[in-house]
């Protein structure tokens, strides 16, 4: 049997310089594959959020538009003033403002504000700073309407409908022709017949765009949204009008017109010598015949 011999070095178990840095690659390479994977899916996420966000915008907008337009209240001497629709700006980026009444007022215990309102939509400068490409679109409300008399005004709620917008553009249709501004103390028709609004914002690759500092806006890239919202009320005094002349058309009271109410010798009417009347020398009088009045018969 052969001894071992005591002098011999022995090695040791463990790995190698090569062994270690080939392991240390390896394991970059997998961390920088799933760190990329993670910030991938946390851009992916951050963007379907903004979708969902602008897809609530937008509908927001579209609700609140429509439900102060059908609810509006036409001008008058009392609660309402006037209609104001301003054009601003040029035709490729337009920055209207509409002032106008509505009935869409919530009715508080603690406040003495009634369910009319003056509401009035125009674009402001962006206040978010990492979005400075766009303009927000606001809605001012005053609900204290007798603030011009107190002479306190209170300062208007201000609340952003949307964000990201380009341009907000309002038509106003008179019945024959489509205008770019209003003022019901100027024109004939008091209320439009119809409002259309439209409102080009930017889309989300377009706004990252801009926010790089590209200068340059892609018209096809602008998102646009259009609501057109018929103006069914009328100002006080054209239905009063309108009634007058209704029932001055069905319930007219000519003298010789059969059925009428009050013809001088109409038939079936209560003249003074109609057959068949109310008078006093009319054959179908109050007293039966052969009594001693005027009647028929008595004679």
């Amino acid at each position: 049997m052969r001894a071992s011999n005591p002098h011999t070095p022995r090695r040791e178990a463990g790995f190698t310089l090569l062994e270690v840095i080939v392991a240390a690659a390896m394991s970059a390479v997998i961390i920088l594959a799933l760190q990329g994977a993670f910030f991938g899916a946390m851009k992916l996420r951050e963007r379907a959020y903004a979708a969902v966000e602008s897809g609530q915008r937008e509908t927001w907008a579209r609700t609140l538009l429509e439900r102060d337009l059908k609810n509006a209240v036409p001008p008058t001497d009392s609660l309402s003033d006037s209609w104001i629709g301003q054009q601003n700006g040029s035709d490729q980026s337009r920055n209207d403002s509409f002032a106008f009444y509505t009935s869409t007022g919530e009715m508080q215990e603690l406040l003495p504000w009634g369910v009319v309102q003056n509401v009035m939509y125009q674009l402001t400068p962006s206040t978010d700073p990492t979005r400075p490409a766009g303009m927000d679109l606001v809605r001012y409300v005053i609900r204290n309407l007798n603030a011009p008399e107190t002479g306190v005004q209170d300062p208007p709620e201000s609340e952003i409908v949307m964000q990201n917008v380009n341009s907000l553009a309002f038509s106003y249709y008179d019945g024959s022709s489509w205008l770019d501004s209003w003022d019901s103390t100027e024109e004939e028709a008091k209320v439009p017949e119809a409002v259309l609004v439209q409102i080009a914002y930017l889309s989300e690759e377009d706004l990252e765009a801009q926010n790089t500092r590209n200068p340059n806006i892609r018209e096809d890239n602008l998102m646009r949204m259009e609501i057109l919202v018929p103006v069914t009320v009328k100002p006080q005094e054209e239905s009063s009008s309108d009634e007058t002349a209704s029932q001055s058309d069905d319930g007219g009271s000519g003298g010789d017109t059969n059925g009428g109410d009050s013809g001088g010798q109409t038939p079936g009417g209560s003249g003074g010598q109609t057959p068949g009347g109310a008078g006093g020398d009319t054959g179908g009088g109050s007293r039966p015949p052969g009594g001693s009045g005027a009647g028929g018969g008595g004679r």
